[in-house]
């Protein structure tokens, strides 16, 4: 962790804040059990957050908080079951990095805090999610010591898994996409693969984040065994 480096205060929660968003019923880690896959999502304010776990509980194509501004304040969890297996998948939607209304630091206190909650009935982290926006210059890693505060609250061993997901793909023309994602991979996200990082593309479907959430899982991605293409 960085040298001096003192927790900020995560502001201050509505007194009594919504059970339900957009992407449906918000849970605590005691609603939680030792079968579930946790994953943290993460990126930019419009990097398409919400938009990929919607995709992954088979909702459609409606906008979902990509606007400039982040409409998620706080940490948040909610569920999408597997399309085969049943299993659950919870999500931690997280507000937006650099974001002007939550800092960096005290997202990353939101998280440390919901994690240690679920840790103590029994939950540990499965992977996490860092997406990126193809069209967009800025990078989606959080920058200098808030990165080095991730891994310290998350662990050394949660670099292997995380994937760097693009994203808006369908904003973007694909040669010079795939130069971006070539040139983001060769620098600036250069040492966080040699870490042990992903790096995949997301296609804004059902299939693509299934596919995403297979290969950080660990398990089979073929369409026999998980019932997709």
């Amino acid at each position: 962790m960085p040298s001096g480096f003192k927790y900020p205060k995560a502001e201050k929660e509505p007194a009594n804040p919504t059970s339900t968003s957009q992407l449906g019923e918000i849970l605590m880690p005691n609603q939680l059990s030792a079968d579930d896959s946790l994953i943290i999502v993460m990126g930019l304010t419009g990097s398409g957050k919400s938009s990929f776990i919607a995709r992954a509980q088979g909702k459609g194509h409606d906008p979902i908080n990509n606007q400039l501004r982040d409409k998620t304040f706080f940490v948040q969890a909610v569920v999408a079951t597997h399309p085969t297996s049943k299993r659950r998948f919870i999500f931690i939607d997280t507000p937006g990095f650099n974001t002007p209304t939550v800092s960096n630091k005290v997202i990353m206190v939101q998280v440390s805090d919901w994690l240690a909650n679920a840790r103590n009935v029994g939950i540990k982290l499965s992977a996490i999610i860092c997406l990126h926006r193809i069209t967009d210059n800025r990078v989606v890693r959080p920058a200098g010591d808030d990165f080095e505060l991730l891994v310290e609250l998350c662990g050394q061993k949660a670099v292997a898994k995380m994937m760097l997901v693009t994203t808006m793909w369908g904003e973007a023309n694909e040669e010079p996409g795939i130069r971006r994602r070539n040139a983001l991979e060769k620098e600036f996200w250069k040492d966080m693969i040699n870490g042990g990082c992903g790096s995949r593309r997301f296609d804004n479907t059902k299939e693509s984040a299934w596919r995403i959430l297979a290969e950080l899982e660990g398990t089979p991605s073929n369409s026999e065994e998980t019932g997709l293409p």
